[in-house]
C-alpha cells in the first residue's frame, strides 16, 4: 500500500461490521484468508505489521478472522494457531469476515467457494490465475449480481495496476468482454 489506498476498500465495509476495538474513526473488516502458505502467512503477517498505516491511510483495520488450511494442525510462522481452521466453507460463511481473500488456487474448491462469498454479498480477492482464466466470466457474472467487487489483479498483473487502468478508460466503449467488475488489489 504505497501512497494510498484501494478505490474500493471502503467499499467493503458492511453494515454489520463491528466497530469495537477499532480506533475511533476506523470501521474494522474482517478478512476470510483461503489458503495459508507463503502468500497467505505473509499476508497474515503483513496486516499485523501494517495494521496502524493502513488505519491511518484508509481508516480500515483489516482484521484477519480466520485461516484456512489443509492441515490446521500445522503451526504457520506469523499465522495464530487460534486463526486456523481445515473448514473453507465455513469462512465463507462467518458473519464476522466481511471480505474473502482466495489463495488457493486451482479450480475446486476455489471456483466454489469464490461464488459461495459473492452469493453472500462479499467482495472478493482473488491472485488465482487459473480460476481467473477458466471461469472470470462467471464469477464476474455473480459478482454483478451480487453488487460487490470481484477483485483480481494480482492473478493477472502483479504489483502492475493494468487491470482497473483498461477498465475505466474503457468504460465508454462498447465490449463484449466479461472483466466489469473491479479489479484493484
Amino acid at each position: 500500500m504505497s501512497g494510498g489506498c484501494a478505490g474500493s476498500v471502503s467499499g467493503m465495509v458492511s453494515p454489520s461490521s463491528p466497530a469495537s476495538g477499532a480506533a475511533p474513526g476506523v470501521a474494522r473488516i474482517g478478512v476470510g484468508i483461503l489458503g495459508g502458505g507463503t502468500v497467505g502467512s505473509a499476508l497474515v503477517g503483513l496486516l499485523a505489521e501494517r495494521r496502524a498505516d493502513i488505519a491511518a491511510r484508509c481508516g480500515v483495520e483489516l482484521r484477519p478472522v480466520a485461516v484456512a488450511v489443509r492441515s490446521p494442525e500445522r503451526a504457520r510462522p506469523g499465522v495464530p494457531a487460534d486463526l486456523l481452521t481445515g473448514d473453507a466453507a465455513a469462512v465463507v460463511a462467518d458473519p464476522d469476515v466481511d471480505v474473502v481473500v482466495e489463495l488457493i488456487g486451482g479450480h475446486e474448491p476455489a471456483r466454489q467457494l469464490l461464488l459461495a462469498a459473492l452469493a453472500a454479498g462479499k467482495p472478493v480477492v482473488t491472485a488465482n490465475k487459473e480460476v481467473i482464466a477458466t471461469h472470470g466470466a462467471e464469477l464476474s457474472a455473480a459478482a454483478r449480481a451480487a453488487g460487490v467487487d470481484l477483485l483480481f489483479e494480482a492473478a493477472v498483473g502483479g504489483a502492475i495496476p493494468i487491470v482497473r487502468a483498461l477498465r475505466e478508460s474503457l468504460a465508454g466503449e462498447s465490449s463484449t468482454a466479461p472483466p466489469t467488475t473491479s479489479s484493484a488489489a
